[in-house]
């Protein structure tokens, strides 16, 4: 579970996970998914499948969580790309953070 959710966060905040197809974008705007989740054991694994609708929101299919329209705030920093040291982009640039709110939906 730690590391299905630990992929979900990496999708969300960064751009290191491969998209289903073009570039990677990050911040919620790529299409992902997810293989061999296991539910109740390892023989019992899902495919989970992020689409992203715009303006934050995602179609999480299957829907993994109890709440219909879980909205999920997460602090970002968002770094230049044309800056190899971002720790050096932070400090010396004071980089501002900002909450971006992700809202995960059931597919329609």
């Amino acid at each position: 579970m730690l590391q299905t959710l630990d992929a979900i966060s990496l999708s969300l905040c960064s751009d290191l996970l491969p998209p289903l197809s073009g570039e990677a974008k990050g911040l919620g705007r790529d299409e992902v998914e997810f293989l061999h989740i296991p539910r109740k054991n390892w023989d019992d694994s899902i495919k989970l499948q992020f689409h992203p609708l715009g303006e934050g929101r995602i179609e999480c299919n299957p829907y993994p969580f109890d709440e219909d329209n879980l909205a999920v705030p997460v602090v970002v920093t968002d770094l230049k790309d044309d800056i190899q040291n971002q720790t050096q982009q932070v400090r010396e640039y004071r980089v501002p953070q900002k909450i971006v709110t992700f809202t995960f939906q059931r597919p329609k």
